[in-house]
């Protein structure tokens, strides 16, 4: 679905590659680097998710917490209402998403990065 080639993350055990306009896929090292596939983060992402959701090349990990936060976005008007999406969830330090939620923007804007504080996401 997309060549996952602008970002490195290691979060959870798992190596992602990534872009900011589509899912994670997971990579093994090794003698030879391997990809496994797009990362469902332990079954907590669905068909639907990879498939509407884009996840940001460069990931954010907190340091107290060691979850993951990232954004993403939707550049397509699914509801017919002009209104897209921008994502943003958590993966948590076990490697399972725990939570996302969408907010609604006016015009679709492509998201490549995300800065996170103790309380916000940027």
């Amino acid at each position: 679905k997309n060549t996952a080639n602008n970002g490195v993350k290691y979060h959870a055990g798992r190596l992602l590659a990534t872009y900011e306009s589509g899912g994670a896929y997971e990579l093994r090292l090794g003698p030879d680097l391997k990809t496994l596939g797009l990362c469902d983060f332990n079954g907590t992402l669905s068909t639907k998710d990879h498939w509407l959701d884009n996840m940001t090349a460069h990931g954010k990990t907190d340091p107290m917490s060691n979850e993951m936060v990232y954004i993403g976005y939707n550049l397509i008007d699914v509801n017919g209402d002009g209104v897209t999406d921008v994502t943003v969830g958590v993966i948590g330090a076990d490697g399972s998403r725990t939570h996302r939620t969408t907010v609604p923007v006016a015009r679709p804007s492509m998201q490549h990065d995300v800065g996170i504080t103790a309380t916000r996401t940027v």
